[in-house]
C-alpha cells in the first residue's frame, strides 16, 4: 500500500522512518523562490549594462520574479512614462516599447517564435534579450538556496533511502 506524505516542516524528516523514495518540491523547501543575476552574457560586443538596462526594460511591469530580480538589479531607475506597450506571454518572455525601442526578452524559444535567433551554448536559468529585432545578450539567473534545505538533503542522504528526488517545472540543466 502507497501514501502520500508532504512534509512542510525539515525537522519532520526524523520522525519519517524508512522509505524507498522520498519527492519533494525546490521551491520553499530547497530555494527561497527569489533570484539573483549570477552572469551577464554579452552576444558580440553589447556591454553588460545596456543588456542589464534592455532587460530591465522588458521586464519593467513583470509580475513573476525573475523579472523583478533583473529590475531590481537595475541601479538607475527606469522612467515609466517611456512605456508606450507591454505584453507579457506568461512563462515565455514580454515584448516592450519603450521610447523608440522594442525590447524583447524572455526564453530562447520565445525569440524564435518573433524571428530573432538567440546565440546559446550556456545550460541554466536564462533570459535573452532582443532589441530592434536583434539579439544582444542573455542574463543568467539563480535561485537562492535555503541553508537548511542544503542541510536537510544530507540529512536525507545519510538515511540510505533508495530514491531521492526533486520536483520542478525547470529544465532538467536549471534544477541541477
Amino acid at each position: 500500500k502507497k501514501i502520500g506524505v508532504l512534509i512542510k516542516d525539515i525537522g519532520s524528516v526524523d520522525a519519517i522512518g524508512r522509505l524507498n523514495a522520498l519527492f519533494f518540491t525546490k521551491t520553499g523547501i530547497l530555494t527561497t523562490g527569489q533570484y539573483a543575476i549570477k552572469e551577464i552574457i554579452p552576444y558580440k560586443n553589447n556591454k553588460e549594462e545596456h543588456i542589464l538596462t534592455y532587460a530591465a526594460i522588458g521586464e519593467i511591469n513583470a509580475r513573476h520574479p525573475i523579472g523583478k530580480a533583473i529590475v531590481k538589479a537595475m541601479e538607475k531607475k527606469l522612467n515609466p512614462q517611456l512605456l508606450q506597450e507591454y505584453n507579457e506571454e506568461r512563462g515565455k518572455g514580454a515584448i516592450a516599447v519603450y521610447g523608440d525601442r522594442t525590447v524583447i526578452v524572455g526564453t530562447e524559444s520565445f525569440l524564435t517564435e518573433h524571428g530573432i535567433e538567440a546565440a546559446n551554448d550556456y545550460y541554466g536559468l536564462q533570459v535573452h534579450v532582443a532589441v530592434d529585432n536583434q539579439y544582444i545578450g542573455s542574463i543568467v539567473l539563480e535561485e537562492k538556496l535555503k541553508p537548511e534545505g542544503v542541510g536537510m538533503v544530507e540529512k536525507l542522504k545519510s538515511m540510505k533511502i533508495g530514491k531521492v528526488a526533486v520536483l520542478t517545472a525547470e529544465t532538467k540543466q536549471s534544477a541541477s
